[in-house]
């Protein structure tokens, strides 16, 4: 985005054609539920990827069903889907708005882990972040 920023006076010394970087924030919401932006997922609502919920409807003769967003949490040591609808999108942070809990067990990791889990798979702590989800009252999103 191209920004025109004014300065209040100064006495240091400010040179032409120097860089800055900002962050402009479009939309705060305090006391809001969220999860880090690597913990959602695209997934059928059974918590399967979209290929082997294709494969399997096609196998059935079915249409395949819709892709709905959503998190997995940790439950017993298995990943549980759980649809979810989002707000404000930030850098690093999603608002959830709805479909997840304070308290529950939030699924975080790196995409190349995170893009082949489905639901009912047993979950090794070690190799993903596992994080509790408590209300933000520092509004990342």
């Amino acid at each position: 985005y191209e920004v025109i920023v004014t300065l209040d006076p100064t006495k240091r010394v400010l040179y032409p054609d120097l860089s800055v970087t900002v962050e402009i924030v479009a939309e705060r919401r305090p006391n809001t539920l969220a999860v880090p932006l690597l913990a959602v997922v695209m997934r059928d609502p059974e918590g399967l990827l979209a290929t082997t919920s294709r494969e399997r409807h096609k196998q059935k003769g079915d249409k395949a069903p819709a892709v709905l967003e959503g998190v997995f949490v940790l439950a017993d040591g298995v990943a549980r889907f759980k649809p979810v609808r989002s707000g404000i999108v930030g850098d690093q942070f999603v608002e959830i708005r709805r479909g997840l809990a304070a308290g529950e067990r939030v699924i975080a990791g790196p995409y190349h882990l995170l893009r082949t889990l489905e639901a009912g798979m047993e979950v090794e702590t070690d190799s993903l972040a596992v994080l509790d989800t408590m209300p933000d009252s520092t509004s990342r999103p």
